[in-house]
């Protein structure tokens, strides 16, 4: 059952189809650094252009999907490929001063073997 009150969640909060704010907020930034660097009609084309092609990288893809994926791709960059800290340490030898537990009831432990 779906409650009155969470009506709202579902919703997407959208400029001329641009979810809020990355990608709303990216088409402003250029329309506003183009009006202070460059002529009026390369500004107009330039955020238009980039209008286009946010409009189309997010064509039948879920709500959201570019405000997620550009962090995404960002966090993969910078963490050279890896993401939780288990597999940033999975190459790592194991503490060998004291027995080791997973909270993982069905795991096996080095002292079952």
């Amino acid at each position: 059952m779906r409650a009155p009150v969470y009506r709202n969640i579902d919703t997407t909060s959208t400029v001329l189809g641009l979810a809020l704010p990355y990608e709303a907020g990216a088409v402003g930034l250029v329309a506003v650094l183009g009006v202070a660097w460059a002529p009026p009609l390369p500004t107009i084309l330039l955020t238009l252009g980039m209008y286009l092609a946010l409009r189309i990288a997010g064509r039948g893809k879920p709500p959201g999907y570019l405000q997620d994926l550009i962090p995404f791709a960002l966090r993969r960059t910078a963490g050279g490929g890896r993401f939780s800290a288990a597999a940033r340490t999975r190459g790592q030898p194991r503490f060998p001063h004291a027995p080791y537990r997973s909270r993982d009831p069905g795991a096996a432990t080095p002292e079952a073997r």
